[in-house]
C-alpha cells in the first residue's frame, strides 16, 4: 500500500506553482511575494463530511509545518495561507467552488478533491482559468488523461490499482493454493466505480482470468445489495451508502 505523507506531497504542490510564481516575479520586477495562497477543495459536508474533513486537517498540518520551518525558500520564505472550500460531495458545487477561489480568493493552485466525479469538473475549470489543479485523492483515469497541461495526480491511477488487485489474485494461487479463474465485478456507478471496473476488466482478461459478471449499483441510500449469478447459488452482498468514495 502507497503512503503518501505531507512530507512527500507538498514539495510537489509547491514546485508547481512555484516556479511560475517564481518567474512572474522575476519578469516583472514585482515586489517579493510573502504569502502565497493555496485553495483546498474537499467533501466538509455531506455523506463524506468525515473524509474531507480529515483530508483538509491533513493540509492545514501540512502548511503549518512547512510555515513553521519558515516557508518557501525559494520564495525568500514566503508563507502557505490555505482557503478552503466544501464540495459538499457534488460535481457542480465543486466546479463552483474551484472558480471561486482562483478568481476570488485569488489562490495560486488548488487540491483536492477525494471524488473523481467531483475532481473531473474541477480540474476542467482550473485547467480553462490555468491554474494548477493537484489531485490528492481521485482514481479514475479520465482525469490525467485528458491532456491538460495543469492537473497533476499524486496517487495512482485506477489502471495501476487493477495492475496490483489482479497480481494478489494471482498470487492466491502460489501463497494459499487458491486458484482464481472466474471474477465477479460489483461497483458503483460513479466515476470512481465506473473506471475502476472498466480497468479491472481490462487487467483480468490480459491476465486470462474470466470476468462472469459487472453489476453497477446506485451509489445513494443505504440498502443492501444482492446478485446471484445465474451460474451459481450463492448471492455476493455489497451494502453501500457512501457515493464515489475516490
Amino acid at each position: 500500500m502507497l503512503t503518501v505523507t505531507s512530507k512527500r506531497i507538498w514539495p510537489f504542490v509547491v514546485g508547481i506553482f512555484l516556479i511560475s510564481l517564481s518567474g512572474c516575479q522575476k519578469e516583472n520586477g514585482v515586489a517579493p511575494i510573502s504569502k502565497v495562497k493555496v485553495g483546498a477543495l474537499f467533501p466538509l459536508s455531506g455523506d463524506l463530511g468525515d473524509k474531507g474533513v480529515d483530508s483538509a486537517n491533513g493540509v492545514r498540518l501540512a502548511a503549518e509545518e512547512i510555515n513553521r520551518a519558515g516557508g518557501i525558500a525559494a520564495l525568500n520564505g514566503a508563507k502557505l495561507e490555505i482557503v478552503f472550500a466544501d464540495t459538499r460531495g457534488k460535481p457542480g458545487v465543486g466546479a463552483r467552488e474551484t472558480e471561486r477561489l482562483i478568481k476570488e480568493e485569488g489562490v495560486a493552485a488548488i487540491i483536492g478533491t477525494y471524488q473523481s466525479s467531483v475532481t473531473k469538473p474541477a480540474s476542467k475549470v482550473a485547467e480553462r482559468l490555468e491554474t494548477p489543479f493537484i489531485v490528492s485523492i481521485s482514481i479514475a483515469d479520465i482525469i490525467t488523461e485528458r491532456g491538460f497541461s495543469y492537473t497533476f495526480r499524486i496517487q495512482p491511477k485506477a489502471r495501476f490499482y487493477a495492475r496490483d488487485q489482479v497480481q494478489f489474485i494471482k498470487d492466491l494461487e502460489k501463497l494459499a493454493n487458491y486458484p482464481v479463474s472466474r471474477v465477479a465485478l460489483l461497483h458503483e456507478n460513479t466515476d470512481f466505480g465506473a473506471s475502476s471496473a472498466l480497468a479491472q476488466k481490462s487487467v483480468l482478461r490480459e491476465n486470462g482470468l474470466e470476468v462472469v459478471a459487472d453489476v453497477a449499483y446506485r451509489a445513494e441510500g443505504d440498502k443492501l445489495f444482492a446478485y446471484h449469478h445465474p451460474g451459481g447459488n450463492t448471492p455476493f452482498s455489497h451494502r453501500f451508502h457512501i457515493p464515489d468514495m475516490a
